[in-house]
């Protein structure tokens, strides 16, 4: 009689950090048989960022582990796993690095879910989990998890993250954020956690011609010189609003790339950026680019006055929902004021 495999789910965000995880569980539980289930078990393997998890989950089925990596907890995350908890009763990892995560923790935690969280990288974070139950992990998994560090933001820099890698790994965040390709993020997966050395990627179909890594390099480039040539133009546009420059992109920029613009703008013009865009349903996102901490504090201002409806991103990159119904001058009026209280308060962390 053929006994039927547990079924093991990893929803992982699309960037390198996302990437990187997904490869970590898919070789510890198909290579080592040790997480997040003991044995063989049937590993499927998702893409998804905080828009698409619902549409994700609700599709999902019932699994035996449930496993979400590097995805911020927004409004619809979390609205997402309350309504899978409710029908389906196997075990629920969570590991994150994001803010947003780590301030709402205890609700995770009252579902019942085992949250493994921190400010490390979240290939880290899986990394040191899977590395305490005494998994022993490949070179490329362990280079490629210390090159996301780097790219998350790491303070000091790691002898054992190569400049070469770290470019590698920045290119695959690239190439998915443009292509949102669901083969081509799996094919990542695949060649990370495959533990011959010299094994070649695999290229999913449409993209004859050339490895995954070759492709992620191509459409980088060809992604980073459209970012430098709209952030000429838009950094001209630029008006100064308390102590950001503000963007108005929309109808001008698809929000996918805008946090790549952002920062190119921010760059160009020396300045913390504020790029408002306008996602193809309507909604409004203001991407925060800027330096020590500031996006990150500008970001809680807007939620706490009520401008902003959900944030995520990291420490010197936020991206924030706008409530449903605020003017684009109510907008500026609160980044005029709000921004010189995250000035305030960034020049207090620094001293």
């Amino acid at each position: 009689m053929m006994t039927v495999k547990p079924r093991v789910v990893v929803i992982a965000d699309w960037d390198a950090d996302g990437v990187v995880s997904a490869a970590i569980i898919k070789f510890t539980q198909e290579r080592l048989g040790v997480f997040p289930i003991q044995g063989e078990a049937r590993l499927d393997l998702i893409p998804s960022g905080p828009r698409g998890i619902t549409e994700v989950m609700s599709s999902l089925g019932c699994a035996d582990a449930l496993v979400i990596l590097d995805i911020p907890l927004t409004i619809d995350v979390y609205e997402a796993i309350v309504k899978y908890r409710a029908k389906c009763q196997g075990v629920i990892y969570y590991f994150d690095h994001h803010d947003t995560t780590i301030a709402r923790l205890s609700e995770l935690e009252k579902l019942g879910i085992k949250t493994i969280v921190g400010k490390s990288a979240t290939a880290v974070l899986v990394r040191m989990f899977v590395e305490g139950l005494g998994g022993r992990l490949t070179p490329r998994l362990k280079q490629f998890s210390d090159a996301v560090a780097v790219l998350e933001g790491r303070k000091k820099p790691l002898k054992t993250a190569s400049e070469q890698i770290v470019k590698m790994a920045a290119s695959i965040s690239r190439a998915l954020n443009v292509s949102k390709d669901k083969e081509l993020w799996r094919s990542y997966v695949d060649w990370l956690s495959n533990p011959l050395p010299f094994e070649a990627p695999r290229l999913p179909v449409g993209f004859r011609g050339d490895t995954p890594l070759e492709v992620g390099l191509k459409l980088s480039k060809e992604t980073e010189e459209d970012v430098k040539k709209a952030a000429m133009e838009f950094s001209m546009q630029a008006i100064r609003v308390g102590f950001v420059k503000f963007v108005d992109a929309r109808g001008k920029w698809k929000s996918r790339g805008a946090s790549a613009l952002a920062g190119e703008i921010s760059r160009i013009t020396g300045q913390p950026v504020a790029l408002l865009v306008e996602r193809d349903d309507g909604v409004l996102l203001l991407v925060i680019r800027g330096y020590k901490g500031l996006p990150q504090l500008l970001a809680d201002l807007l939620l706490e006055e009520g401008i902003a409806a959900d944030k995520g991103g990291h420490r010197n990159l936020a991206i924030c929902r706008i409530k449903e119904g605020v003017t684009i001058q109510e907008l500026i009026n609160a980044l005029r004021k709000l921004s010189f209280e995250a000035w305030r308060r960034m020049e207090l962390d620094v001293q």
